[in-house]
């Protein structure tokens, strides 16, 4: 081999290794990222929680609005609505 074959070699490699960085950092930039999508679905999924968990409260407070406006006493703490509904079902439960 000459001089001359070994640049020609040299040439086309390092036109070569160009090209298919070019190729790579392209895909890279135009393909979505995963990595990326995954992090601001966390995102997504946490302010999403942090809201339902916000409507779930606003929900309560004015249910127990509604009851007290309703029955004039106040919804207690520790009242789940329980009794209400074992009543509520006896009542249904009553042939006629």
């Amino acid at each position: 081999m000459n001089i001359r074959m070994l640049g020609w070699i040299f040439n086309i490699s390092i036109i070569s290794l160009l090209i298919i960085l070019i190729f790579h950092y392209a895909f890279d930039f135009f393909a979505p990222n995963k990595s990326t999508d995954n992090i601001l679905d966390l995102k997504v999924q946490k302010y999403k929680n942090i809201i339902d968990a916000m409507v779930q409260q606003q929900k309560q407070t004015d249910f127990k609005k509604a009851y007290q406006e309703e029955t004039g006493e106040p919804l207690s703490p520790e009242d789940d609505g329980l009794e209400e509904l074992e009543l509520y079902i006896r009542e249904l439960a009553v042939p006629l």
